[in-house]
């Protein structure tokens, strides 16, 4: 019996893409804006206090009064002479409006294969838009250096988030020179205001990504440099100074930690590295309890049906510590949230996220029927049709996990097929 490989996984999915959103842009927090993010009268700009309650309400399914919001911010703004400070706001404006867009985007579970090509041209409409708001207040003389700060972090989230989309439609060229450029403007941007959270997580993303995908784009763009461990301690600056981004970078570091913990490279490091699975498993967990109870204890919005983020974690955290009872009941709760926004939202969920649910509730079915194998392998004969139907199932090309990178996803793909393949061995199936 192999280890599984399967047929070349879907490509890389916005959830990536919107990694540099998560990393760098779609900022929020329930708390008050932080210094690092408010005008130099001490408080935050319009269009970062419009973009915190927005993206609050990302968490739960809010969009559609916030396109409209942002949509007339920008059409008031566009009509102003080209003044540096107007040009500073359509910077944001624009950005964050690519980002709710985005969000839109990974609510509805696009990939490479499947998503609303209006509504990814309409992004990256935005972006492009940020991109050239910011270039355009660089070049104004009057800039300060708290605004210089500020015009490269978005320059270079732009630049990122345009590369990841370029990497994906194959235009490999230009994703390389936005990847460079993002990395200089955000670091840019860190060296000018080192508090300056948001871009922390900005170019923890870029460099633990790059790093962990590995091959010829790390080559290229990192000269094969192994960043994670940098990347990932970026991600936990951005958490610890209580960022603006603070929610994503909390469910961004979860899937890192995750890919960590699963990944073959560090299997024989000592329990104490950093990047060792024993650490890495707890500090997933750890991080998993913190956000549920920050955002999810206390929803403000009755008849609320569950976050499809949250739930995807902890089914894959209760998958890998072998409890499959609680990962079942999580697959099957993203069937529920499908449905529900699909129902009750119009939403055109993708078809691909609720069969890996089912597949996932399967998984577990087959490993809850071989409880306990090595006491009576033969006890229950119908277990082995389970395992082995679930085994021809992932060596025919079907997947447990929609994850974004293919690399990271093989891996996991990987202990879901070692888990089957001892049982199998072990029960004699």
């Amino acid at each position: 019996m192999r280890m599984f490989r399967g047929k070349e996984p879907m490509k890389k999915t916005l959830v990536l893409a919107s990694a540099v959103w998560l990393a760098v842009s779609a900022g929020y927090s329930m708390d008050a804006a932080p210094a690092q993010n408010r005008s130099p009268e001490g408080r935050a700009s319009a269009a970062e206090s419009l973009a915190r309650q927005a993206l609050v309400d990302t968490l739960y399914y809010n969009y559609e009064k916030w396109f409209a919001a942002f949509e007339n911010a920008i059409a008031a703004r566009e009509s102003l002479p080209p003044a540096l400070e107007t040009r500073m706001e359509l910077m944001k404006y624009y950005f964050y409006l690519g980002g709710l867009r985005v969000e839109l985007s990974r609510t509805l579970a696009f990939t490479g294969k499947y998503k609303d090509a209006g509504l990814a041209e309409t992004l990256l409409t935005d972006i492009r838009k940020a991109k050239q708001n910011a270039k355009s207040a660089l070049e104004d003389p009057r800039i300060s250096r708290e605004q210089t700060a500020a015009a490269y972090f978005y320059l270079g989230a732009s630049e990122g988030y345009l590369g990841i989309f370029e990497y994906v439609a194959g235009n490999y060229l230009s994703a390389l020179t936005n990847g460079f450029s993002a990395d200089n403007d955000l670091g840019e941007a860190l060296r000018l205001n080192p508090d300056l959270g948001d871009a922390h997580l900005g170019l923890g993303i870029y460099r633990y990504g790059i790093s962990r995908l590995g091959g010829v784009g790390n080559f290229l763009m990192q000269g094969a440099k192994d960043r994670r461990l940098e990347g990932i301690r970026h991600i936990e600056r951005a958490i610890q100074t209580q960022s603006s981004s603070l929610p994503l970078a909390m469910k961004t570091l979860i899937w890192f930690y995750i890919s960590e913990e699963i990944n073959p490279q560090n299997a024989a490091l000592p329990e104490d590295d950093p990047l060792s699975p024993a650490v890495c498993r707890a500090r997933a967990a750890k991080l998993i309890e913190d956000f549920e109870s920050r955002y999810f204890k206390d929803v403000p919005y009755p008849g609320f049906i569950g976050s499809k983020d949250l739930t995807l974690m902890k089914a894959m955290r209760h998958s890998l510590d072998g409890d499959y009872a609680a990962a079942r009941g999580e697959f099957e709760k993203i069937v529920k949230i499908a449905a529900f926004l699909k129902e009750n939202k119009g939403y055109k969920i993708n078809p691909q996220l609720v069969r890996t649910a089912e597949a996932g509730m399967q998984f577990s079915d087959a490993m809850i029927s071989a409880a306990n194998p090595a006491d009576n392998p033969r006890a229950n004969p119908s277990s082995c049709v389970k395992i082995n139907r679930q085994i021809s199932f992932l060596d025919n090309g079907g997947t447990l996990v929609e994850y974004d990178y293919r690399k990271i996803r093989r891996e996991i793909q990987n202990v879901f097929y070692g888990k089957l393949a001892d049982l199998s061995r072990r029960m004699s199936c």
